[in-house]
């Protein structure tokens, strides 16, 4: 039973009971009239009493505007009563009035600061509705008093003449009496109880109980209460065990992380660190907690990233990354890592703790630092190479223009050294580069560099030329200890070079030109009889009319058919079939005979003529693979070489791609090469070009890779499909197993960037096991097939395809 229906009934009893005391007081009015009015008068005063008992006890309960101003308003008439009432003659009765009256008063102010801290509704089992029930039960008691105090004051006055209401009375009183005893047994058992019950727990859930849980007493109001506090209690308790369960679930993830997690404090401790950090580190468990964070780089990074750990601290950024040594105490190799930092904030918002992600990129900083040396020296002599001659030779210039001195460059171009490969083997021929190498070290000052160009020809750069008599003795000093026998692998080797010289800025005021010049030069020492050095001089633009018979005949070739095309196949390492053929081109005319690449190639390139005649090949390699299609050969692919200036033209992509459409062949079947030195001209514009032709479906190749700049971070950015390594590379795996680490860096590099590597110059059985074993993907070479015109490349493959069936 719900508290208020309760209520109502014990009021309707109680009603009922007065009603009947009224009638009693009704039968003897006319004998009674004084004492009636007085009774009447005290009756009243104990009605408005207990009025306002049960309007407090709802007040308590429901808080409800109607009853908070129904209150306030019995209040106002009890008072009034109280004040208009006449003192009994009798001490005790006025005591008791007197109680009453000070217990309202002390009702009121309670009742107001309760309803003034009310939001809404009352606030069960506060201080003040307890104190005001308080009141409310001392109230009725005085009501009580108050009551018995008027019957025996009557009983007293009219004993004699009334006999017979006493009795009524007697009867009457003893039923009130039972009646309040069954109200306080009820407010008692079913309010008080529960309350007290609902503070305990609260008392003890304060402390920390978790377990602490309301007593339900009765399906009633309170009840209600106790239930709904136990739901939350045990749905709180379900949630403190998903986030528990949670909190490990992320203690694994942090201890089994595949990256090294530590969490620091704002102070820069480690607060916190994983398995996997403690395994970078080298380190046990905990061995890392409470050190420095700082403490764990290599002293060279510990600074540089202050300024970005201010930001994020500021709030000006949200994370960053950066990379850094840490230092291994046991001596080993500092280990790189990519580290990542973000901060983390308080429920307040206030920054609390960094977290930090360490990757372990060692063994990319390895590569990038293999391919590097490759950019910028040469793998054999680990001497500078013609990039990194360029730049240091233009600082040399800018040098020399403040101090008026001059800057010399030597042009080195052994004699006869194609010989000695030829006959004893490229292993020798390498270990005699290395010696010249050396040579060439001991001749020069500190301030010098010596670089080899490629093959068998070095540079020399002399700087701070004060007098031209210097350089001829330094050419002088050089032939001299080239000529000096070198004993490798028990063979006497001698050797003499052919030298050329440049001078800054008599000569020229830039690198190319200066180059082309010392060549020139070279080329005229060799005319005289080798082993000799010539400076340059304008009598050798004599050379000039064998460019300009070059650079006409190439027209002429052109326009009559003079150029035609060889291949050369390509074979799959992985089954051995000839997937493509690279187009060679070759020129042999009437008046000049047959001319070499090396010789019209550089000629067409200087000249533009190689834009047209570039366009032939890439058209004439299309028409001949068409030809073989209908031929029934296999598909095939071919590649196609292009230069820096052909590359550069805006009308390229038009010129393939009318190419393709002619014959109707898929773009997949067209591989366009391009040299490193292609890539690194005008960097934006080939990307944008690079990304149409890849766009078309075209295949895109680096020819001759590692010889010019093989930059990281143009090689990400170029998006090619091969690696073509450089013959000289790979002809010194035949022997000198110094090339197999250089040749595995670029196979693993071109596999860390998903390219396939293709090996140029494969002459003999060794070097096409020795690249398998390598992991290359495709080789081409002599040892396959030389290049050949299109009929005998279908015949080679014809009897290939016999040999492997």
């Amino acid at each position: 039973m719900r508290i208020k229906t309760g209520f109502y009934i014990d009021l309707t009893v109680g009603a009922v009971l007065i009603l009947a005391a009224a009638l009693s007081f009704l039968s003897i009015q006319l004998r009674l009239e004084a004492a009636v009015a007085e009774k009447e008068t005290l009756d009243n005063t104990v009605i408005l009493g207990m009025e306002l008992v049960q309007s407090t006890g709802e007040v308590l309960l429901y808080g409800e505007p109607r009853t908070i101003e129904q209150w306030r308003d019995q209040v106002g008439r009890l008072t009034l009563t109280l004040e208009r009432l006449t003192p009994p003659e009798d001490v005790r009765g006025t005591e008791i009035l007197a109680d009453m009256a000070r217990v309202l008063a002390e009702m009121s102010p309670l009742f107001e600061k309760l309803t003034a801290t009310a939001n809404g509704s009352l606030p069960a089992g506060s201080l003040l509705s307890s104190q005001l029930f308080r009141k409310s039960v001392q109230m009725q008691a005085l009501l009580r008093n108050l009551n018995n105090f008027a019957a025996n004051s009557l009983e007293m006055r009219y004993a004699q003449s009334k006999t017979q209401m006493l009795s009524t009375f007697g009867a009457i009183l003893g039923a009130l009496a039972l009646f309040g005893l069954f109200v306080s047994f009820k407010f008692r058992n079913f309010i008080l109880r529960p309350v007290d019950n609902l503070r305990e727990v609260i008392e003890r859930l304060n402390t920390g109980a978790r377990d602490a849980r309301a007593q339900v007493f009765a399906a009633d109001e309170i009840g209600g209460v106790s239930r709904t506090l136990n739901e939350l209690l045990d749905a709180d308790a379900a949630s403190r065990q998903a986030i528990e369960e949670a909190a490990e679930r992320f203690r694994a993830i942090f201890d089994q992380a595949a990256v090294g997690i530590a969490r620091v404090g704002l102070d820069g401790g480690l607060q916190q660190a994983n398995g996997k950090l403690s395994y970078i580190m080298r380190r046990g468990p905990g061995e890392l907690e409470g050190r420095p964070l700082e403490s764990l780089f290599h002293a060279a990074d510990r600074q540089t990233d202050r300024v970005e750990l201010a930001e994020l601290v500021a709030g000006k950024r949200n994370t960053y990354a950066v990379e850094k040594r840490l230092e291994q105490e046991n001596g080993e190799t500092p280990t790189w890592v990519n580290q990542t930092v973000s901060l983390v904030h308080d429920a307040d918002g206030a920054p609390h703790y960094f977290i930090h992600i360490f990757e372990d990129i060692t063994a990319r900083k390895q590569a990038e630092g293999k391919a590097e040396f490759l950019a910028h020296y040469d793998p054999l002599t680990s001497l500078p190479n013609q990039m990194l001659v360029r730049a240091r030779l233009d600082q040399a210039l800018a040098h020399a223009d403040r101090s008026g001195e001059r800057v010399a460059l030597i042009y080195i171009d052994l004699d006869n050294f194609k010989t000695i490969n030829d006959s004893l083997g490229h292993p020798v021929g390498d270990a005699l580069l290395k010696t010249i190498a050396a040579r060439l070290l001991d001749c020069v000052r500190d301030t010098d560099m010596v670089s080899r160009k490629g093959g068998d020809e070095f540079l020399v750069v002399l700087t701070e030329v004060d007098d031209p008599d210097d350089i001829g003795s330094v050419a002088d000093k050089l032939l001299e200890r080239l000529a000096a026998p070198a004993v490798i692998d028990g063979h006497e080797l001698a050797t003499t070079a052919s030298v050329g010289i440049a001078i800054y800025p008599d000569d020229s005021e830039d690198f190319d030109t200066l180059l082309k010049k010392a060549d020139t030069a070279m080329y005229q020492a060799k005319a005289a009889g080798r082993n000799a050095y010539r400076f340059f001089t304008e009598q050798m633009n004599v050379e000039a009319s064998e460019y300009l018979r070059l650079r006409n005949g190439l027209r002429r070739a052109l326009d009559e058919g003079e150029f035609s095309l060889h291949f050369q196949p390509q074979v799959d390492l992985g089954n051995d079939h000839v997937f493509g053929v690279e187009a060679l081109l070759r020129w042999n005319g009437p008046a000049l005979g047959a001319v070499p690449p090396s010789r019209f190639i550089p000629v067409a390139e200087e000249s533009g003529m190689i834009v047209p005649i570039g366009a032939w090949v890439i058209r004439e390699a299309c028409r001949q693979l068409a030809a073989w299609d209908a031929a029934g050969l296999p598909a095939l692919t071919v590649a196609v070489n292009l230069s820096a200036v052909q590359f550069q033209r805006v009308d390229l992509e038009e010129t393939v791609v009318g190419a393709l459409k002619a014959f109707g062949l898929a773009p997949s079947r067209l591989e366009l090469e391009l040299t490193e030195s292609t890539l690194i001209q005008n960097t934006e514009n080939v990307i944008v070009t690079l990304g149409r032709l890849k766009a078309l479906g075209i295949s895109l190749s680096i020819d001759d890779f590692g010889t010019g700049y093989s930059s990281l971070s143009y090689l990400k950015r170029f998006n090619v499909d091969r690696l073509k390594i450089d013959q000289s590379f790979v002809r010194g795996l035949a022997a000198d197993l110094e090339y197999v680490p250089i040749v595995r860096a670029i196979i693993q590099l071109a596999r860390s960037f998903g390219l396939k590597t293709v090996a140029e110059g494969v002459e003999d059985g060794t070097i096409l096991e020795r690249l398998r074993l390598l992991g290359c993907d495709e080789v081409q070479g002599y040892h396959i097939a030389r290049p050949l015109p299109p009929d005998e490349l279908v015949a080679f493959l014809q009897a290939r395809a016999r040999k492997m069936a």
